[in-house]
């Protein structure tokens, strides 16, 4: 039904966390994660030995796409162009959001965490007539509380809830 990127380690981390959230609640959707961890010019992958566009459209199979990124929107928006209009990406990346805070705290001010992930997950099955409206907002508002739980406990003790 989906296919899921993290580009980076701690954003792969997120979004299987995100996939985690909604395989909890949505257990009927199918959801395939994609980790890639070398960039290069436009491509995945090293310079040399970049990511052809059949290993792209193997990964993605014409489903939906959700990506988060440890850098800036520009940067991957320019490598998934190589492959694919990139309007059909729900991508996330940093924004310079934060400051010295927690980990978990530094990815939801920058979009990039599980809850925001699983939110763009949720978004997405539900414009593919997967679940429903109803269920959709139902999920949606349980993980906003979530991750609202999650950064007022990181802002009030300065470490992340476990």
């Amino acid at each position: 039904d989906i296919s899921v990127w993290g580009i980076g380690d701690y954003v792969s981390s997120e979004a299987i966390r995100g996939m985690l959230l909604i395989r909890e609640s949505l257990p009927k959707i199918k959801m395939r994660f994609v980790g890639a961890m070398i960039l290069s010019h436009d491509a995945f992958g090293l310079a040399d030995d970049k990511m052809t566009q059949k290993r792209f459209n193997d990964l993605a199979q014409k489903r939906p796409v959700v990506a988060t990124f440890h850098g800036y929107e520009s940067t991957i928006r320019s490598i998934f162009t190589t492959y694919t209009d990139v309007r059909k990406i729900k991508l996330s990346a940093y924004q310079e959001k934060g400051t010295t805070t927690t980990p978990l705290l530094l990815q939801i001010l920058n979009r990039t965490d599980r809850f925001s992930v699983a939110i763009s997950i949720l978004e997405s099955v539900h414009a593919d007539n997967k679940i429903s409206v109803e269920e959709a907002e139902k999920l949606k508002i349980k993980l906003l509380a979530m991750q609202a739980e999650a950064a007022n406990h990181a802002n009030k003790y300065g470490y992340d809830k476990a």
